[in-house]
Order: C-alpha cells, then structure tokens, then sequence
C-alpha cells in the first residue's frame, strides 16, 4: 500500500470512529511505514481533526463505561496503554456522570449478587469487592456499596 492509500483509509477509518494516534501508528507499522513517516503521518492528521487523542479518550471512557460497564480505574489503564495524557484522561473520566457511575457500580454488585450462591456474609462481602475492583471500580465506592447491601 502506497502512503497516499495508506493516508486516505486512515482518513476513512478516522471518519466512522474515533482514533488515537497510538492505534494510527500500530496501523501504519502493520502496513510496513517507517516510525519516523508514521509520525509524520499522524502529525498530518492530527494537525488536519482526523485523530484527537482528546475526543478519543472521551468517547473510548463513555463506551466503554456505558455499554461494558468498565470503572474509572479501568478505563484509566487502558486509556495509558494507549498513551493518552494524563490531562486527557482526566478530562475523559470527568465526563462521566457521577450519579450515573454510582447507580451503574449499585446495580452491577446488585447482579453479581444475585448469582452468588453462599449465604456467608464475610464470604459474599470479599466476593462483591473482588469483582467491583476487577471492573475497574474504586475500592471505597465499592466497599461503601457493598456495606449498604449487607445493611
């Protein structure tokens, strides 16, 4: 593939979802571009609104909270395996609701409760804290939870 192509299915690509220059770059190395003319490359389309790590980190956070149900802590990590800011990520963690994000936390320990078959108290408190930090939660959002449910 020739840059021109190359530039013009990013550009594509870049139109129906968002990207960051971190997922452009892997691209461009798996068409066999040099680091250095990838960079030059996603400079080019950064500089051009195609990819805006920004606008990247917002909708990958809303997603991923909204329809995998992934916490901030989650969200976070993948969002700097990816190398965004830490600015950016911030901004993008802000975005979500915080009403929203505690009833989304209730219900997803609501859920897992109810498949919990024990009925040792200590046993399905450790299990709701254990699955509430593998979403991504934060531990005393979830511990507060937890301890309303277990009244």
């Amino acid at each position: 593939m020739n840059e021109k192509e190359a530039i013009e299915k990013l550009k594509k690509n870049c139109s129906q979802q968002e990207k960051c220059v971190y997922d452009a770059m892997k691209k461009l190395a798996e068409w066999d571009f040099s680091p250095s003319r990838a960079r030059q490359i996603t400079d080019e389309l950064v500089k051009e609104k195609f990819i805006d790590n920004q606008r990247y980190a917002v909708s990958f956070a809303n997603d991923k909270f909204r329809f995998q149900k992934w916490g901030k802590i989650k969200i976070a990590y993948q969002l700097k395996m990816k190398n965004i800011d830490e600015v950016d990520i911030r901004h993008a963690l802000n975005e979500i609701d915080s009403d929203d994000y505690e009833i989304t936390v209730r219900n997803e320990l609501t859920k897992k409760r109810n498949t919990l078959k024990s009925d040792d108290k200590r046993s399905v408190k450790t299990k709701l804290i254990r699955f509430g930090q593998s979403r991504g939660y934060e531990f005393e959002l979830v511990k507060r939870e937890v301890d309303k449910m277990s009244g």
